[in-house]
């Protein structure tokens, strides 16, 4: 991308909550937030105004499959922020006294996390229908389990997976090749040798509808059912057909429950897809008094997509919105450079944006009803509810979606 002036690059950790186990979860979110907390010739104070001098592009995020660090900078800085990424993965200290505070910023975040209704309804739906499965881990961790952890502890587990095997560095922008490569393995050097983490297993789905009462003004449900993976075949297939479902103002969710009744402002659809297992969810806000006839209009129209179908016209507008979402996203340097490497990380290989359009281009109607009756299984949801939920609607859930496991938090 040589006519641009900026560079995107990311490294990322084979190392997230899916690959932990009862007695670390959390630690590598933990590890992410110590990388920036000093290394063995700056501290954090020193780490912040480099990154700040670099103009501010830098940051990090935990996932349940991976870890990214990644940053965007002009070209003429790149060097300065690779030997600075550099430094934060292979020199960090986990200062004693930094630990401490960064923990109580952790435990914060835990809390506020669990404050948050739109987060918990996702993320608890998740985690009851895939139990006691590291896929549905809390990235973040519990916080009395985090609150317990010691710096040896979590210095232990960067060392074991902050090694070769696991880390994968990809960028996108104006830069030479060839001086970018040389430049990699210089300041990269010192990262430790070391296997690839493996062993992650297909969980086991459990229906169930999770609970929990709280003091908000409506009502957060999401609904979900079994999706695909991250490297599956129809995965273009069930991008169109996620749209269609709940993936813009045109899909049949938004017309029917907000334009149509007037039910709510907010509802969508998505998938979430992982390299063992995924999962399709439809979620919405809603008032309490509306809760039961949107969840069974929700129903009602994942139903009818997987018997009637869809139309050719609604095939082909989707098909170009997707392409054109993806195509306007391809041109930043921080999506090419995240597309890059999330695919050399899952599959050992990066697709163009002109690969994934010709994929997208060879979707039909049998492709997408292929998916629909794969994926869009109403005798197979589970249903999470958040807010000020009555045994009534609890009630109400059981008897619509035939579920008998609830799991109250209450």
């Amino acid at each position: 991308m040589g006519y641009l002036g900026t560079v995107s690059l990311g490294v990322w950790v084979k190392c997230g909550s899916a690959y932990e186990n009862h007695d670390n979860n959390g630690m590598a979110h933990l590890v992410e937030h110590m990388l920036f907390k000093g290394t063995g010739s700056k501290n954090a104070t020193e780490i912040s105004d480099v990154m700040t001098s670099l103009g501010s592009g830098f940051n990090a995020y935990t996932a349940k499959e991976f870890t990214c660090f990644y940053v965007t900078v002009l070209t003429e800085h790149l060097s300065s922020a690779v030997s600075l990424l550099a430094e934060m993965l292979t020199d960090s200290v986990f200062d004693e006294n930094e630990f401490k505070r960064e923990k109580d910023v952790v435990l914060d975040e835990i809390a506020l996390y669990n404050d948050s209704p739109d987060d918990a309804v996702y993320e608890m739906l998740e985690k009851s229908v895939w139990k006691d499965h590291p896929l549905g881990f809390q990235i973040s961790g519990d916080e009395e389990q985090v609150g317990a952890y010691t710096r040896d502890e979590l210095y232990d587990f960067y060392q074991k997976n902050y090694v070769s095997g696991n880390i994968v560095i990809s960028a996108a922008g104006n830069f030479d090749d060839d001086k970018l490569v040389e430049l990699l393995q210089s300041k990269f050097e010192k990262i430790k040798s070391g296997p690839e983490n493996s062993g992650l297993t297909v969980p086991e789905y459990r229906r169930c509808i999770y609970v929990e009462k709280k003091d908000t003004d409506q009502i957060y449900l999401n609904v979900c059912m079994l999706g695909c993976t991250v490297n599956a075949p129809d995965r273009y297939a069930d991008s169109v057909i996620e749209t269609i479902l709940g993936g813009s103002e045109s899909s049949r969710l938004f017309r029917k429950v907000r334009d149509e009744k007037g039910l709510t402002y907010s509802i969508s659809s998505s998938t979430d897809s992982y390299i063992c297992a995924g999962l399709s969810f439809a979620d919405v806000i809603v008032d309490r008094e509306k809760m039961g006839i949107t969840l069974e209009t929700i129903l009602d129209i994942i139903k009818d997509i997987r018997k009637s179908g869809i139309t050719e016209r609604e095939l082909i507008r989707t098909k170009e919105q997707v392409k054109s979402e993806l195509m306007i996203e391809a041109e930043s340097t921080r999506y090419r450079m995240s597309s890059y490497g999330k695919g050399m990380l899952f599959r050992n290989r990066a697709m163009s944006a002109g690969e994934v359009i010709d994929m997208i281009n060879s979707v039909d109607i049998e492709a997408c009803m292929n998916v629909a009756g794969k994926y869009l299984d109403t005798e197979n949801l589970s249903v999470s509810v958040v807010g000020p939920v009555t045994k009534n609607d609890v009630n109400f859930i059981k008897n619509l979606t035939g579920i008998s496991t609830v799991l109250d938090k209450s």
